[in-house]
């Protein structure tokens, strides 16, 4: 669960810092590695309450890229 709440919030603050696509790796706390293309167009969070988080990133409109959250 933690790792995912962390992988989402790595690709949605990624997917605001670059405006060109281009790929990079990310590696989860279990030292797997997944190579991304940015910039991120969709996000599943690991809870939906991870949304607070997601809208410290994109203050216009946190939710236009979240496609699916786990329910509790």
């Amino acid at each position: 669960m933690i790792l995912r709440f962390i992988f989402s919030i790595v690709l949605l603050y990624s997917s605001m810092a670059y405006s060109q696509q281009v790929v990079t790796p990310v590696t989860d706390l279990l030292g797997r590695t997944v190579n991304v293309k940015l910039p991120v167009q969709r996000v599943i969070l690991g809870e939906g309450r991870q949304l607070y988080l997601v809208a410290m990133f994109d203050k216009e409109n946190p939710a236009q890229r979240i496609v699916a959250w786990r329910k509790i």
